[in-house]
């Protein structure tokens, strides 16, 4: 349905894989009726949930999330993991983390 923002609260993957995210980053991008997209970091993407074998295979691109800015500035994506957002238009907080999602008006 339509609305402003679209809260996305953990595991947007079903095994953290590169292939999984870029495939959830363009249905993402692809929502046009959201002004923002806000994602939580889930237990499939987590390191805690892959082994350290697999989540050093896939860590870049969970860290590319966490940081790279065009995701927000291009498409209203915002990923949370252990970090807090603050809508501008709204002043809403969000805060991400695993096993904890938290919003406060």
């Amino acid at each position: 349905p339509d609305g402003e923002i679209l809260l996305h609260a953990g595991d947007f993957t079903q095994n953290g894989t590169e292939g999984e995210i870029e495939r959830s980053l363009d249905w993402l991008k692809s929502l046009k009726q959201y002004r923002l997209k806000i994602v939580i970091v889930g237990n499939h993407e987590s390191h805690r949930f892959l082994t350290k074998k697999r989540y050093k295979k896939f860590a870049p691109v969970i860290e590319q999330l966490k940081s790279d800015k065009s995701l927000v500035i291009d498409h209203g994506i915002v990923y949370l993991e252990d970090k807090s957002f603050q809508d501008p238009v709204t002043g809403w907080n969000f805060y991400g983390r695993y096993g904890v999602e938290a919003i406060s008006l």
